[in-house]
């Protein structure tokens, strides 16, 4: 009979003295070598005021009372409290009775905070918001981590916005709607929709509702959409010009109308949003401003039924980049010029999607994010022979190889860089500088 089966030792999950294996001998040695350097360093505070613990040592293996344990957890804390004012010790805090780390043994049981991290409070109430409390809840590191996701996205709109407003800093002169563009009243609708849809979710406690609002806009209309079509506009601008204005405007209000929202659920990041910000605000809290609806102006269903019709132009174009992209034709959907081939352009016979092109052509080249964007009769339209390369869908858009235009009279300053950059493979530097002078301020 061996030793160790004479012995009635408590069920535990730790490892034991007597049932340790060849294997943890350099551990233990290593750890005991420790405790023995410690212990060296203690002993030579000679004029240290030394402090003893009541009881046995700071952590016992086996199953403890709870009771005892919090005794344990107290004694520990005030043990550790003292040796960082320069205390003397028995034992070093945090080891168990065999001088091995307590934190190295319980990390396979407690989990790995760099895999498992803490989230946070914000978090937590926003998973708590995000699920349907009349049904089963569903949790874990996966969730969490969709969760935290979705809070970090909430934040990096907020963060973007609030970096282009100078932290309330900038002053401008506010754009009326009269004097914006399509994407721009398009934003404004959209925020005008949810503030009011978060309303009524709010009166009825459909929390669930509010945040797959907030999610969705943020994420689909935010930052996939309005972000990158503004990212010329915003760093390429004079700080008076007015498309510039009109993007911060519509960001003052989104950001105002976004924080309000999410108030009662993220608590933390509209406060946070709401001290960063401060110029609009005179407020202590984001919540004695309350809740400050928008102006009926802002509705505008007609607007959003034209941006659903050029959103799925614009789908269409996007998947013709990928497919240059794909293989390795093109860096940037900047490199590309788009023409739109209309099948019938006489008067008495016009399509409503032709209509709609013609009535915001000067806007469709930012909305596509392309240099350039052509509407071309089909009778007029000659398919391209001399271009390196060309991508159709169906019937009516063509994305060629930008060599094919060589006339930058015809090309936005705001994208006169990477278009000059790409047509002097194909003209002379002479005729790209004197085309530069030519273009008017």
């Amino acid at each position: 009979m061996a030793y160790k089966d004479t012995l009635y030792l408590p069920k535990t999950k730790f490892p034991l003295w007597t049932t340790r294996d060849n294997g943890e001998l350099p551990y233990v040695a290593k750890t005991t070598d420790d405790l023995y350097k410690w212990q060296a360093r203690s002993n030579t505070l000679i004029d240290a005021r030394p402090i003893r613990s009541p009881g046995r040592p700071t952590v016992r293996e086996g199953s403890l009372h709870m009771g005892h344990a919090l005794n344990e957890i107290l004694k520990d804390t005030i043990l550790r409290f003292q040796v960082l004012n320069g205390r003397r010790v028995q034992h070093v805090p945090g080891w168990d009775c065999h001088g091995l780390p307590i934190e190295n043994k319980a990390l396979g049981e407690l989990g790995d905070l760099k895999k498992d991290p803490a989230y946070g409070a914000d978090c937590s109430r926003l998973w708590a918001a995000s699920v349907d409390f009349g049904r089963d809840m569903s949790i874990g590191p996966k969730v969490l981590a969709n969760t935290a996701e979705a809070h970090r996205n909430l934040r990096n709109c907020a963060r973007f916005m609030l970096a282009n407003l100078n932290d309330g800093a900038e002053t401008f002169d506010p754009v009326p709607r009269s004097q914006m563009g399509l994407a721009e009243r398009y934003l404004m609708h959209e925020i005008y929709g949810i503030q009011k849809e978060a309303h009524e979710a709010y009166l009825s406690h459909n929390f669930p509702k509010v945040v797959t609002l907030l999610v969705t806009f943020c994420n689909a209309t935010l930052s996939a959409f309005y972000f990158n079509i503004t990212k010329d506009t915003l760093y390429a601008d004079s700080a008076d010009a007015q498309p510039r204005r009109a993007a911060l405007t519509v960001f003052e209000h989104v950001l105002r109308t976004m924080t309000a929202i999410i108030a009662p659920i993220l608590p933390h990041l509209a406060e946070e949003i709401h001290a960063t910000w401060k110029g609009p605000h005179s407020d202590l809290s984001v919540f004695a401003r309350g809740w400050q609806p928008l102006s009926d102006e802002w509705d505008d269903p007609e607007v959003e039924q034209d941006m659903d019709e050029l959103m799925e132009v614009r789908s269409l174009i996007m998947c013709l980049l990928e497919k240059a992209r794909a293989k390795k034709l093109l860096k940037s959907s900047l490199e590309a010029h788009v023409d739109l081939v209309a099948p019938e352009m006489t008067q008495g016979n016009q399509s409503e999607l032709l209509n709609l092109l013609e009535k915001h052509f000067d806007e469709l080249d930012s909305l596509f994010i392309v240099s350039r964007v052509n509407l071309i009769d089909k009778a007029d339209y000659k398919p391209p022979t001399d271009e390196q390369w060309s991508f159709t869908k169906g019937v009516g858009i063509p994305i060629v190889h930008p060599s094919r235009r060589r006339n930058l009279r015809l090309i936005d300053w705001k994208r006169l860089l990477v278009v000059v950059i790409v047509v002097e493979r194909v003209v002379e530097p002479a005729a790209a500088v004197s085309a530069l002078v030519w273009l008017p301020d």
